[in-house]
């Protein structure tokens, strides 16, 4: 099972401990990627977060793809066993509706939370 919605708002981000991006509807869904800085002295990998911290976890990205219209991501492993509603979730197809600058900043947050883990990340520029 996947699940969609439209997201309207995103961005990302970035400080000395880490990145954090993603995009957002109006109603507050959301889907969340982050990671520690490059130089963090510990790395956990890419953490991902769907509508909450409950619906979360480290290495739960396989792919993720980006256009000027729509965001994929498929899952490794699910996001919670716990919860029934989404124990089933195989990944996120979520409509964009953002402006050129939004994009941007999220592309270019997804390029450095995806920074040693590209083969995960698929982009398409806008024509």
């Amino acid at each position: 099972m996947r699940i969609a919605f439209t997201a309207n708002d995103g961005g990302n981000d970035i400080d000395r401990y880490g990145i954090a991006c993603g995009v957002s509807s109006a109603s507050g869904e959301y889907v969340l990627f982050q990671r520690d800085a490059e130089n963090a002295k510990e790395g956990f990998g890419i953490h991902f977060e769907y509508k909450d911290q409950l619906f979360s976890g480290y290495e739960c990205v396989a792919a993720c793809r980006f256009s000027s219209n729509m965001m994929s991501v498929d899952l490794a492993k699910p996001l919670d066993k716990r919860h029934h509603a989404i124990k089933d979730v195989t990944g996120f197809d979520i409509a964009l509706q953002l402006s050129p600058g939004k994009w941007n900043e999220i592309r270019d947050g997804l390029k450095q939370v995806f920074r040693d883990e590209d083969d995960k990340l698929a982009i398409t520029e806008p024509t």
